[in-house]
């Protein structure tokens, strides 16, 4: 069991999470971002890479840069289902490991840390946290936020949103809902209320 108190965040493609997440750092809570510690653990663990050319083919990884070609894996897991099981099967034990050491590293010194996660009640993550945060907003303000992304697509952010639960699944299991239909100046108010009716 940590010594500090975990705060999960989370909610559907586009809801704003990431900049919650980042709004709560800027006040002095660590955050665990699981997206981009994926990205971090595919470059670094070869072990994972070698699981992932297994699964997508060699194309996938190359070195010299290092390039990881998401375009390939996204075509891929769209339409197979057992293509992104395995994918996460690969990834989540990876990233999961360097969650418990970043953990190790900040229990000690703060009160609080905080977990970013898009799937945190999709794969019972909530369970391991003392509060889970779900951001939510109307599907048509997350499309648009979504499609001002590079590259972003609109039939990919209809795929993400298929594979998410829907906001009224989550919402009873939440500790804490935020409705982010505003703008990043209102999220970055009710991020600091937040912050600051933890410490209270």
């Amino acid at each position: 069991m940590a010594k500090c108190k975990i705060i999960g965040v989370t909610g559907g493609i586009g809801s704003g999470k990431s900049a919650f997440s980042g709004f709560i750092e800027s006040r002095g809570i660590p955050v665990f971002n699981s997206d981009k510690e994926a990205k971090i653990c595919i470059e670094k663990e070869g072990t994972l890479q070698v699981q992932l050319k297994g699964i997508f083919g060699d194309e996938v990884i190359s070195q010299n840069p290092f390039f990881y070609n998401v375009e390939i894996v996204k075509s891929k897991i769209k339409d197979n289902p057992e293509l992104r099981l395995a994918l996460n099967e690969a990834i989540h034990p990876v990233v999961a490991k360097s969650y418990q050491n970043w953990l190790l590293k900040h229990e000690d010194t703060h009160t609080y840390v905080a977990k970013e996660s898009a799937l945190l009640f999709e794969l019972g993550i909530y369970k391991q946290v003392d509060i889970s945060v779900l951001l939510v907003a109307d599907e048509q303000i997350r499309l648009q936020r979504f499609l001002k992304r590079q590259g972003a697509e609109e039939a990919y952010f209809y795929y993400i949103l298929s594979q998410q639960w829907p906001d009224d699944k989550k919402i009873p299991l939440a500790d804490i809902v935020i409705e982010n239909n505003e703008g990043l100046d209102e999220l970055e108010l009710k991020a600091q209320h937040f912050v600051q009716n933890l410490l209270k």
